[in-house]
């Protein structure tokens, strides 16, 4: 079990001189067990410094010593499983999939 940082791209909403449209980075902290569950903290972070990174070892010496239900369930929700893992072979891709998709598999 261990915490890490996890990076999206996000649309900026902005333009270079070009009309290029311009991307950005934010980076989320997951803490994923050894089955592959995962869960993501509610805030998002646009760099990563060294208190992120504190944060992140400090999250990491919790979870070593108390486990993931140490995590207040109030800043932490469940996110994607690792793919292949014990979690993901569980619950398989219906979390990608759309109502519609569903639907047709019936």
């Amino acid at each position: 079990m261990n915490a890490y940082l996890r990076e999206d791209l996000i649309d900026t909403n902005d333009y270079d001189e070009d009309g290029t449209r311009l991307v950005g980075k934010l980076y989320f902290i997951v803490v994923e067990g050894d089955d592959g569950y995962r869960m993501q903290h509610v805030n998002a972070f646009d760099v990563i410094d060294d208190s992120l990174e504190n944060l992140v070892n400090a999250i990491n010496n919790k979870i070593t010593i108390y486990g993931l239900k140490s995590l207040n369930r109030d800043y932490w929700f469940e996110i994607d499983p690792r793919y292949g893992s014990e979690a993901h072979q569980h619950i398989g891709d219906y979390h990608l999939m759309s109502r519609q998709e569903l639907e047709r598999q019936r």
